[in-house]
């Protein structure tokens, strides 16, 4: 009977805690825990008890053991991609220096009072259409964002510009952000998507706005594009620090595993051995470690960590101390700390180590007695976290780490939220009347608010907003349904304003209304107003 209701319990509490390290429901724990307890006493046999727990220990130890394995795969694989930065670098160098010298080449300009004025000129199936032909070019755009219109699927070719290939793509978003946008190629096949090329179909466009905003695009964008680009493949080589560090770790709980999985073997030879012959006694113990023979059952007395601390009668003041080098993904931040474990070190401090990044996951490190970084899962067995005798001296070593890897240290942020233009309010103040709140993390950016929103359809909106590294405010949006999260409806979008962005949001609460029905001498698709012709700027 009992061994029925361990069954039972077993399966039903692992299905019920959904433990990830669980691949079988088949394991012992909680309430299944006393099942197992009931049937050896039962049975008068304590072997079975232990063989119960050496199993729930084995399977736990193998699904850490495995998980240690994908993670040490996967850093494998990123690092061949990290590998490759510099190389990278040169090739997006090359294409820059090339889509500069195809830029300038197909530029021309003309001078009109006293001020120089790029011609519009679009080559588009072997002419070149000029200020005069705007009605020639507002067809061909109009009958790209047609087709893109009826297939979403669809890539119109609206014509070459100044070097530059300009094709017409279809946008989605929700309803009242659902439009088009426009690519531009330059050279060596490189695409770039400005977000001041996208459109959604209740807009107003006209052509001469239209090649204001690719010239602006191919004055600036492309500097910027290539910069973001170099400041990408500086993190990853610092990330490539930091992933060959941690690639190669053994396995830290291995001897345990051993251990645990020559206890089990042995054990169940033992039940073997009883169910095979009625009057067969077992005198059997389980090792308590590899180098030793046939043992008592004596438990082995627990190592303390020398970092921590006994808890005095009077806890001293908890302490932290952050470093920070770099913003949102790829930054590094550095911890100071005098807590480990829950418990506050009666003296001396601890460092950690923590660089983020959304291919790996965070990657969490402290500095170990040996000098060396180390995580939790990859220390060395006996060896133990450092322990600095002041604050000040960690942050030392944290500092002169981060020089050692080409790392610039962030300022920290002001105490004070930075103000809108909004009727003096601050940044956080506006946050708080639209129902977000302080997340406590800058991953994002500086400045970090979150909101939860009902989706209306059983799901829910997450929202983040955050100030960016130039300024800008930035938004986050990612929607879930079942604990599922749907990549094709996330958003990452960048704003001006805190009011253009508050205003985004609102949108997914209260569709904004369609601007009233337009002229009708004027062209229109879906909402889309394209009046006057192109002009030479």
């Amino acid at each position: 009977m009992w061994q029925c209701i361990e069954y039972k319990s077993a399966a039903i509490e692992q299905f019920r805690k959904g433990d990830l390290l669980q691949r079988v429901i088949d394991d012992v724990s909680s309430e299944a825990a006393n099942a197992a307890e009931m049937k050896a006493a039962a049975s008068g046999n304590p072997l079975i008890l232990m063989q119960v727990q050496l199993a729930s220990d084995l399977r736990k130890l193998e699904a850490l053991y495995s998980q240690h394995q994908r993670g040490q795969h996967r850093m494998r694989d990123r690092l061949k991609y990290l590998a490759s930065a510099e190389s990278r670098l040169a090739k997006v160098e090359a294409d820059y220096a090339e889509s500069i010298r195809l830029r300038d080449a197909n530029t021309r300009t003309m001078t009109e009072k006293g001020k120089e004025k790029i011609l519009v000129e679009l080559a588009h199936e072997g002419k070149v259409l000029g200020d005069k032909d705007g009605e020639k070019m507002r067809d061909i755009l109009v009958g790209g964002i047609k087709e893109v219109t009826r297939n979403s699927s669809a890539k119109v070719l609206f014509g070459t510009y100044r070097g530059f290939k300009m094709t017409i793509v279809r946008s989605m978003g929700l309803a009242s952000q659902d439009g088009f946008r426009i690519l531009l190629q330059g050279a060596g096949d490189r695409q770039f998507q400005p977000d001041n090329l996208r459109y959604s179909f209740d807009d107003k466009l006209s052509l001469s706005g239209l090649f204001q905003r690719v010239d602006n695009f191919l004055g600036k964008g492309l500097d910027e594009a290539v910069a973001r680009q170099r400041e990408n493949v500086r993190q990853e080589i610092a990330e490539m620090e930091t992933v060959k560090a941690a690639l190669g770790k053994e396995f830290p709980q291995q001897e345990e595993l051993n251990l645990t999985r020559e206890n089990h073997s042995a054990v169940m030879r033992e039940l073997q051995r009883m169910q095979d012959d009625a009057n067969y006694v077992s005198t059997w113990t389980p090792k308590t470690s590899l180098a030793d023979g046939q043992t008592t059952a004596e438990a082995p007395q627990p190592q303390e960590d020398s970092a921590a601390a006994e808890s005095p009668a009077k806890q001293p003041e908890k302490q932290y101390y952050k470093l920070k080098y770099g913003e949102g993904e790829g930054r590094t931040e550095y911890l100071v700390t005098n807590q480990h474990n829950g418990q506050t070190l009666k003296n001396g401090y601890i460092l950690h180590r923590t660089y983020f990044s959304e291919h790996v996951g965070s990657l969490g490190q402290g500095m170990y007695e040996d000098g060396q970084w180390h995580s939790s899962s990859s220390v060395p067995r006996g060896v133990y976290l450092k322990k600095f005798e002041s604050a000040e001296e960690a942050l030392g070593i944290a500092r002169q780490d981060a020089a050692r890897r080409g790392l610039k240290e962030t300022p920290p942020a002001e105490a004070a939220a930075p103000v809108s233009t909004l009727n003096g309010e601050t940044f956080r103040d506006r946050l708080a009347d639209a129902g977000f709140h302080p997340t406590g993390s800058d991953f994002y950016g500086k400045n970090e608010h979150s909101k939860t929103m009902d989706a209306g359809d059983g799901g829910i909106f997450q929202m983040r907003i955050f100030q960016t590294a130039d300024n800008q405010t930035g938004l986050h949006v990612q929607y879930e349904k079942y604990n599922m999260i749907d990549g094709s409806r996330t958003v990452n979008a960048q704003f001006g304003t805190l009011d253009e962005a508050l205003e985004f949001v609102g949108a997914y609460q209260t569709p904004a209304e369609r601007p009233a029905a337009p002229m009708p001498e004027e062209t229109h698709v879906r909402g889309m107003v394209f009046s006057s012709r192109p002009r030479m700027r």
